[in-house]
């Protein structure tokens, strides 16, 4: 029997061994995050977050914000990023360190729904950001979102709306 020989780990002709920092893949740990808290608090509700479903989510939630900011958004990636990305990446690190920090913290309900309404509110946030930063006019959602406040809309109808100049999913 031969002896196996070494992995050879080397990058394309002309490739940067650092990836750039990736905001829409920061966006999808983002809403796993936000829908994992969101799925644990139902169980957390019943059982408390002890339970093992409970438990099972936040985990998740923990390991996704921890691969986000340790590669995704890694000091290495986000120094190699283009400009835009770099001023976004930095706007959002702290608050996805705090967010980091609750999960980490979670040891009742009321701590786990607040953790879960961050999630869901950064991942929102973070969403329309990289929409305004693709060149995406956010007034006329902004505009639906009043009505909706004032009572003049309901969040059915303001999607619906939402879609006409919105972008499509990629």
């Amino acid at each position: 029997i031969s002896e196996p020989e070494p992995l050879q780990l080397s990058q394309p002709e002309g490739k940067k061994a650092v990836a750039t920092s990736c905001i829409a893949c920061s966006r999808s740990h983002m809403a796993t995050i936000a829908g994992a808290l969101e799925e644990g608090i139902r169980f957390a509700r019943e059982e408390g977050v002890t339970s093992p479903e409970s438990l099972r989510r936040i985990d998740a939630a923990e390991r996704e914000i921890v691969m986000m900011e340790r590669i995704d958004l890694s000091a290495e990636a986000i120094e190699n990023s283009p400009e835009k990305d770099k001023v976004m990446a930095r706007y959002f690190l702290p608050k996805i360190r705090s967010l980091r920090q609750n999960i980490g913290q979670i040891s009742n309900v009321d701590q786990m729904e607040k953790a879960a309404s961050e999630a869901s509110v950064l991942h929102h946030e973070f969403r329309l950001k990289q929409m305004e930063s693709a060149g995406v006019d956010l007034n006329p959602l902004m505009e639906l979102a009043r009505k909706v406040q004032a009572g003049e809309l309901t969040i059915a109808e303001a999607r619906t709306k939402a879609r006409e100049f919105l972008p499509a999913e990629t």
